[in-house]
């Protein structure tokens, strides 16, 4: 199935370089058909390097696309 989706990641507060950036994602699936949409917000997410939308947001949107395709939680 395809999932159209967004990644991204932002730089907030008075000293963006020491302060963990927001990671999110948001997506609709199937992308032709869509039939559920999601956004996911993960702030303060982890150190500068690892905290990015791809990493941190989209997996939990794509479990949480998956439940409600399949019927799940």
């Amino acid at each position: 199935m395809q999932i159209a989706s967004k990644t991204g990641t932002a730089e907030h507060g008075t000293d963006p370089r020491n302060t963990p950036p927001h990671a999110w994602y948001i997506a609709f699936a199937p992308a032709y058909l869509p039939k559920v949409a999601v956004a996911v917000l993960v702030e303060d997410g982890a150190d500068r390097l690892s905290a990015t939308g791809g990493a941190l947001a989209a997996p939990i949107g794509r479990a949480v696309i998956e439940a409600a395709l399949q019927g799940g939680p």
